[in-house]
């Protein structure tokens, strides 16, 4: 089975949580090692009684530091290491709640790409299913990072919807072919051509709530405002609801 390092120390009310959900993760049959400073980690394991490991290291990336600085000068952080135990085969994959620039400094300074990658990309996958590629990562791209970021979409969405040859729309102003900027209109050339991508064409922001396509790919400036937006979106519909229930009373 493969082995997954949690980095421990990162996220919001990290270690307590992490360790919590590592522990529920391996009563589920999942080979877990956590990584982070082992004097507050062991702790926790013994009162849960579980029998996770530990791989101990001793700093953190934190929220506010700079991501490619830090992943230099933070050797020990515990995004770092788990990065490692991962390259070095001792993990097969590496979770964590932190510093999201930090995961991906990591991924692509110590991991490394993937043959024909030059970008990693964040794949955000919404309420609905649907997983939107590049979300924040990029926030300048050309046209054949847009075509990596959907051959890479393509790969999570077979393995999160178990669907041979999933669907790829280009996240665009419109539906007909043509609209967008150069990079739109350059990128749909190429997405087209691509015999590795199910490509359907343009898709827009409304399409979230159909079938349209499984995977949207977009530079990673729009993408991340795409899910922030979501965000406040799905906030602002709790609230009203709650409201009008209250109301209603």
């Amino acid at each position: 089975m493969p082995r997954i390092a949690v980095d421990a120390m990162g996220g919001d009310q990290a270690p307590h949580e992490i360790v919590a959900g590592a522990a529920l993760a391996a009563a589920r049959g999942i080979d877990v090692v956590l990584v982070g400073d082992a004097g507050r980690l062991q702790p926790l394991v013994d009162a849960l009684d579980t029998a996770l490991p530990v791989h101990h290291a001793s700093e953190v990336i934190e929220m506010a530091d700079d991501p490619a600085v830090a992943i230099r000068e933070k050797k020990d952080s515990s995004i770092a290491v788990a990065a490692r135990l991962v390259r070095d085969g001792a993990a097969d994959g590496m979770v964590s709640a932190g510093s999201t620039g930090g995961v991906m400094a990591a991924a692509a300074f110590l991991i490394g790409r993937l043959p024909g990658i030059s970008r990693p990309a964040i794949a955000s996958v919404f309420p609905t299913g649907h997983i939107v590629i590049d979300a924040g990562a990029n926030l300048e791209c050309k046209p054949h990072h847009l075509l990596q970021f959907a051959v890479m979409g393509s790969a999570v969405a077979a393995v999160y919807h178990s669907r041979v040859n999933p669907r790829v729309g280009l996240l665009n102003i419109g539906e007909e072919d043509g609209k967008g900027r150069d990079l739109e209109k350059d990128a749909f050339a190429l997405l087209a051509a691509a015999p590795a991508v199910n490509f359907v064409g343009n898709v827009e922001g409304r399409d979230l709530a159909n079938e349209t396509a499984d995977v949207f790919v977009t530079d990673g400036f729009t993408g991340n405002v795409l899910l922030k937006t979501s965000e406040g979106v799905g906030r602002a519909l709790y609230r009203m609801i709650m409201t009008s229930l209250s109301a209603n009373e």
